[in-house]
């Protein structure tokens, strides 16, 4: 049955992602400090040879693209942007320590709504949309595929791929400027991953 590779990455790490606080479509840019992590991946990315390559919009999944591949050979979509974190975005767990919408986003993700924000589903509707129709491609069986985009994201897109739930969304850690590969086969119930690892 044919495989087809999918790279997963997330961008190199913030100061706001140092300091804590919750990072949705806030366009920061990334530390020099995430250089050398995401320097590691450059033998890897470059052993893909005729890859397909997408990114998030975001400064921060920009600047950790181009770092790793050529400007031009990037496209970018705004699907793939973080969760929209509302009120909550720039505050960190100590801001957020007793709001009853917070306790719920971290003790039962799946059921979570943030004020004036995305919820679970929402969130995970545009992204599964956005794979949704990147698998349709004509070409997607033809050559491996680059993602980077964030850690949300990534979350969404390993539940989907391994057959999990919604709620396992805290379950996968995704630290910043690394990568998930993935084997994927088309199944009855679309791609799915038969096999996955964490680079490097």
């Amino acid at each position: 049955m044919k495989q087809v590779k999918l790279y997963l990455i997330r961008h190199g790490v913030t100061a706001w992602n140092r300091e804590g606080k919750y990072l949705g479509h806030t366009d920061e840019p990334i530390l020099e400090e995430s250089y050398p992590v995401i320097d590691q991946l450059q033998p890897i990315v470059d052993a893909f040879g005729n890859a397909s390559i997408t990114s998030s919009d975001l400064l921060r999944c920009r600047q950790t693209a181009e770092r790793l591949f050529r400007p031009e050979d990037i496209h970018f979509d705004s699907r793939l942007r973080e969760m929209q974190f509302g009120t909550w975005e720039g505050k960190t767990k100590n801001d957020l320590s007793g709001d009853p919408a917070f306790e719920t986003w971290l003790n039962d993700y799946h059921l979570s709504l943030i004020p004036e924000g995305e919820g679970a589903e929402a969130f995970s509707s545009r992204v599964l949309g956005w794979w949704k129709d990147y698998t349709s491609r004509a070409d997607f069986e033809s050559e491996p595929h680059i993602v980077v985009a964030h850690g949300g994201v990534i979350r969404v897109l390993m539940i989907h791929l391994t057959g999990g739930k919604l709620g396992d969304f805290w379950d996968w850690k995704v630290p910043h400027g690394t990568a998930f590969q993935l084997d994927l086969e088309q199944t009855p119930s679309g791609w799915q991953a038969q096999g996955w690892s964490r680079l490097p």
